[in-house]
C-alpha cells in the first residue's frame, strides 16, 4: 500500500468515522495504542528532548530542606514569635495544577525578532493599563488579516513565519481545511505568540456545546487581575462582568445561575477589512451555548520544541478537558486526553511569591526571620525585595535573611521574569521589640 493511500484511509476516517459509531471505536483503539507505544519509545529514548522554561530557583542548588519551613499565614497574626509581632500579612498563594504545563523558553531568538521587526512595543504603548496593552495587541494581531485568507498550515506554528509569507487569498477562494488553518485556529495561537514575545504568558483554550466541535480562543495571564482571562482573537472580543474581565469557567459559570446574561461581551475595532466588529452582539444565548465544554492545550511552546507527529508533548496527552460534574463528561477524540472536574487543574497561577519561613528552631537569630521565596514564574530571573518601603535589592536566590530593626518592619518581594515584567507582590510588616 502506498503512503498516498494510507494517507487518504486516514483522511476518510477521521473525516467520517464521527458519523459511524463502530468506525470511530476502531479508529480510537488503534489511534490509542500507536500513542502508547510511541509514548513507551519517548520514555526509554527521546529523539527531541525538549528544552524547559525555568520556573523559579533550582532549590536543590541551594540545599533547601522544605520540611524545614512554613508558609507565613494568618497563624503568624495570631501568635507573636518572642520580640515580633506580625501587623500585615499579603501573602499570595500559589495555586499549583497536578498536570506540567510546557512554557516557552524566553531564549527563542525569534521572539526578538517578531518583537523588534513589527515594533510591538510601540502598539501596546498607549496602553494605560497592563490588560489595555493586552487588549491594543490582540486588536493589531486582528488587523493583519482577513477571515478570507485562509493561511496554509505548518508543522509548527510559527507567526513569525506567516507574517513574513503575507499570504492573501485575493480571488475569494473557499477554505480548504485539510491544508489551511480555519479563523479559530488561527488567530488564537497568533495572539499568543504575539503576547510571548512581550514576556506575558497565554495558552490556547477552546470551548464547544457537544465537546466535538470547538472554537478556538485564548486565555492569557493577567499580573493586573491576578487570574487567567479569555480572549476571543478571532471574533477580536473578551467578556465582562462588573467591569472585571472573565475567564471560560466564570462565564461557563454564569450559564447555570439564575442570571446568565449578566455578563457583557466586549468588541473592538479591527483594520482588516472584516466588518463584524461593527454587527451588535444580541445574541448572548447562542455564545452562552459553547460554553458548555472546554480545554486547553497544556503547552505554549511551539517556537522552540518542534515534536514530531505522536509525540507525548504534541499529542492529546497535551489537551486538558474541563468536565463540570452537573453535565455529561466530554467527549475527547482519544481517551489519553487528561480530564479533570478540579478547579486548580485547569486555573493554576502564575507570577506570585510565596513566602515562607524557617520553623523556629531553623531560624537564624533572635532578630531575623530565615525566609523562602516560592514562585511559580515562566521564565524566572529574579526577585525584587524592597525594605521599608525605600531600599530595594535583586536576588536570584530563594533564600533571603531578614534582619529586623526596632519598630516597624516592611518587606516586599515579587519576581520579575527574564523578559522584565515584574508579578504580583507579597508584602509583611512586623513590628520588632529588642527585650
Amino acid at each position: 500500500m502506498s503512503v498516498e493511500e494510507i494517507r487518504n484511509r486516514i483522511h476518510w476516517a477521521l473525516t467520517f468515522g464521527n458519523k459511524i459509531p463502530m468506525v470511530r471505536k476502531i479508529v480510537e483503539v488503534q489511534r490509542d495504542l500507536l500513542l502508547r507505544s510511541i509514548e513507551l519509545c519517548v520514555e526509554i529514548y527521546d529523539p527531541s528532548p525538549p528544552r524547559r522554561a525555568a520556573l523559579e530557583p533550582d532549590l536543590k542548588a541551594y540545599r533547601v530542606e522544605l520540611d524545614h519551613y512554613e508558609v507565613i499565614g494568618d497563624d503568624f497574626l495570631r501568635a507573636p514569635r518572642g520580640s515580633m509581632k506580625a501587623i500585615t500579612i499579603e501573602n499570595e498563594h500559589i495555586v499549583r495544577s497536578s498536570l506540567g504545563f510546557s512554557y516557552q523558553p524566553w531564549a527563542e531568538p525569534r521572539l526578538r525578532t517578531l518583537r523588534e521587526r513589527y515594533s510591538l512595543d510601540a502598539v501596546i504603548g498607549p496602553g494605560a493599563s497592563e490588560f489595555e496593552q493586552m487588549v491594543r495587541l490582540r486588536n493589531w494581531g486582528r488587523s493583519q488579516w482577513k477571515r478570507s485568507d485562509w493561511q496554509p498550515r505548518l508543522p509548527d506554528f510559527d507567526i513569525l513565519a506567516i507574517l513574513e509569507r503575507d499570504h492573501r487569498n485575493t480571488d475569494g477562494r473557499e477554505n480548504d481545511k485539510s491544508v489551511n488553518y480555519t479563523p479559530c485556529s488561527f488567530f488564537p495561537p497568533q495572539y499568543i505568540q504575539l503576547l510571548l514575545a512581550l514576556g506575558h504568558q497565554a495558552r490556547y483554550v477552546s470551548i464547544s456545546h457537544e465537546s466535538v466541535e470547538f472554537h478556538g480562543m485564548t486565555e492569557v495571564w493577567s499580573n493586573q487581575h491576578r487570574k487567567w482571562i479569555t480572549m476571543d482573537a478571532d471574533l477580536n472580543l473578551y467578556y465582562q462582568k462588573d467591569g472585571v474581565p472573565l475567564n471560560l469557567l466564570e462565564v461557563h459559570n454564569l450559564r447555570y445561575l439564575d442570571d446568565p446574561l449578566g455578563f457583557e461581551m466586549v468588541r473592538e475595532p479591527q483594520d482588516s477589512g472584516d466588518d463584524e466588529w461593527k454587527k451588535p452582539l444580541a445574541d448572548k444565548d447562542f455564545f452562552l451555548s459553547y460554553h458548555t465544554y472546554f480545554r486547553t492545550e497544556l503547552r505554549n511552546d511551539w517556537l522552540t520544541n518542534r515534536y514530531f507527529r505522536g509525540h507525548p508533548g504534541r499529542s492529546e496527552q497535551a489537551t486538558l478537558y474541563f468536565h463540570d460534574p452537573r453535565l455529561e463528561p466530554p467527549r475527547p477524540w482519544s481517551r489519553i486526553s487528561p480530564v479533570t472536574s478540579r478547579v486548580q487543574d485547569f486555573y493554576w497561577t502564575l507570577n506570585q511569591v510565596e513566602i515562607h519561613t524557617r520553623r523556629h528552631q531553623f531560624q537564624c537569630a533572635a532578630d531575623c526571620l530565615a525566609l523562602l521565596f516560592r514562585t511559580v514564574t515562566p521564565n524566572f530571573s529574579s526577585f525584587e525585595i524592597t525594605l521599608d518601603e525605600n531600599t530595594s535589592t535583586s536576588s536570584s536566590s530563594p533564600l533571603f535573611d531578614w534582619k529586623l530593626h526596632q519598630g516597624e518592619n516592611s518587606l516586599t518581594v515579587r519576581s520579575i521574569n527574564q523578559a522584565g515584567l515584574r508579578g504580583i507582590p507579597s508584602r509583611i510588616v512586623i513590628n520588632y521589640q529588642d527585650t
